[in-house]
């Protein structure tokens, strides 16, 4: 049987690499202009901007990453993304209770209640306790959690939602 050389082997696994490499010195050929000597395509502006454009993307990537190697399909993150990037406008751009704060906060306190819960039982799990004494401990500490999250977040509203809340719903 023919055995590949290392030099193929290698170029055949890094061609994802030398694809985005090949673009990077397309761009920085075809750029026009440069700025004190400098190529307007490697300047730290232009290059700061392609990264803040592409987070999105990678951010989305990663997400999907994990779903597809736990064998799951999801079709809908684009959609996803589109209603949780408007819903974290309104909340950081509009003052008082709007229908972006009537919807995030009930979701936001009903997801920690869930988490919460499966996070403890996971933890009391090898306890030798009754199972429903589990399950007891572990929704008073979800309700507990999702109670003060949910009053956390309802003080915030009259004076407009701030950034950490906006990320944590």
């Amino acid at each position: 049987m023919h055995e590949r050389s290392p030099l193929v082997s290698f170029f055949s696994a890094t061609k994802l690499y030398w694809g985005l490499a090949v673009l990077f010195v397309i761009g920085i050929i075809i750029s026009p202009e440069t700025v004190k000597g400098t190529n307007i395509f490697l300047s730290q502006s232009n290059l700061s901007n392609v990264l803040r454009q592409v987070s999105n993307n990678g951010i989305l990537a990663v997400g999907m990453t994990l779903v597809i190697l736990t064998a799951g399909i999801d079709l809908s993150v684009g959609t996803m993304m589109a209603m949780g990037s408007t819903l974290a406008a309104m909340l950081i751009t509009l003052r008082g209770w709007s229908s972006a704060s009537y919807v995030c906060i009930p979701v936001t306190a009903i997801i920690v209640l869930f988490f919460t819960v499966n996070v403890i039982l996971s933890i009391v799990s090898s306890w030798r306790i009754k199972p429903y004494v589990k399950t007891f401990v572990s929704l008073i500490a979800g309700l507990a959690a999702a109670s003060a999250l949910a009053w956390w977040c309802v003080r915030q509203v009259p004076s407009g939602v701030g950034v950490i809340s906006v990320l944590i719903a």
